[in-house]
């Protein structure tokens, strides 16, 4: 900890005695060897001065820098050949002020830049893949995210608690998975949110609380499924929720609180399964309730407080499950056509507040009206 200043390897091309004042670690450029795993750890002492990466240097390797509190920063030579930052490279060092990467660059591995909260800006224009908690709690960097063209995975909580972004986000044409709480808390993104169609899936918690978004909402057409909290308190998105034909199942909390939504609602030819609050209080969507024919459960409070939905809906015959609260609080919604057997209702008050009138088939009659007076309505 108390490595303060030193130069390893000659002095870099064009350097004269006083250029080195203000630089207090230095890789010559006829360096022969990597940066090995935990070469610098902890060095704490490490300050004034940003870290000049020579070309001979391909491989930063596992936290080799980690805990340098007071690294204010790198710099690339223009001729860098640095293609691989392996995991926890530079991890709490916090002083760092910017990511700017050379093209040579194509992988940041797991917690590279995790808890970097003084940078203020990033490129990286030709990495390949950024691994989990890349930049996690990086909330310094400001303005819009364009992920590399070229970028194929994205690892988990990549951005999670980046909450300074303040533009809008472009996720590029080659990642296929939107892994878990990839944005989480990333709530000061604004603009339109638009998954592209080469994304296939995405992940619990993924956009959970990204409450800065305040354009349309645009899902892939390949989407298989929307997981947990996904869009979770995204509340400023606005205009109609269309969920893809491909979407099968959307998972709890989904869209919960998504308060800003404020067109109409489509669930897609292929929903099958809606999770435990779902839709909760996603107020503002004002079309009529329309389920899919291949719908098989509704979950608990899946609707619930959408009190601008509005009906008469008809729940398909093929329905297995609806959970208690299900459709509670929907006030602007009048009647529901019903031609399944009461066993489907998994408990009290599916459609408490609704007014109107339920319509059951002649076969399931007497069944209601016992549940009626028993008020599981």
């Amino acid at each position: 900890n108390s490595v303060k200043d030193f130069v390893i390897g000659d002095v870099p091309s064009g350097w004269v005695a006083g250029d080195l004042d203000g630089v207090k670690v230095a890789f010559g450029t006829k360096l022969p060897f990597d940066v090995y795993s935990g070469a610098f750890q902890d060095c704490t002492n490490i300050s004034s001065g940003e870290l000049y990466i020579p070309p001979t240097i391909s491989t930063m390797g596992v936290n080799a820098f980690k805990g340098c509190i007071n690294l204010p920063g790198f710099y690339f030579d223009v001729d860098s050949n640095l293609e691989t930052i392996e995991d926890g490279a530079f991890e709490n060092c916090s002083s760092i002020s910017s990511f700017k990467f050379p093209d040579s660059l194509k992988y940041i591995g797991e917690n590279s830049f995790r808890n970097c909260f003084s940078s203020k800006e990033i490129e990286m224009d030709e990495v390949l893949s950024i691994g989990d908690y890349a930049f996690y709690n990086c909330y310094g960097i400001k303005g819009p995210l364009s992920l590399p063209e070229k970028l194929t995975t994205l690892g988990e909580s990549a951005f999670e608690n980046c909450s300074g972004f303040n533009g809008g986000l472009y996720l590029g044409d080659q990642i296929t998975i939107i892994e878990p709480r990839t944005f989480k808390n990333a709530n000061s993104f604004s603009y339109d949110l638009i998954i592209p169609d080469n994304i296939f899936g995405i992940g619990e918690e993924a956009f959970y609380q990204c409450s800065g978004f305040n354009g349309e909402l645009t899902l892939s057409q390949n989407l298989s499924g929307i997981s947990d909290y996904t869009f979770y308190s995204c509340n400023s998105l606005t205009g109609s929720l269309i969920l893809p034909n491909s979407v099968e199942k959307v998972g709890r909390s989904a869209f919960q609180n998504c308060s800003g939504l404020n067109g109409f609602f489509s669930g897609g030819s292929g929903l099958t399964h809606i999770g435990d609050d779902a839709f909760e209080s996603c107020n503002r969507l004002s079309s009529l309730l329309r389920l899919p024919g291949s719908i098989l459960e509704i979950g608990s409070g899946s609707f619930k407080s959408c009190s601008s939905l509005q009906g008469p809906v008809l729940i398909p015959s093929g329905i297995e499950s609806i959970g208690e609260h299900a459709l509670s609080g929907c006030v602007s919604i009048q009647d529901i056509y019903i031609n399944s057997p009461p066993t489907i209702f998994q408990g009290d008050d599916a459609f408490a507040d609704v007014s109107g009138c339920l319509y059951v088939t002649p076969f399931y009659y007497n069944d209601y009206k016992v549940l009626v007076q028993d008020g599981l309505f």
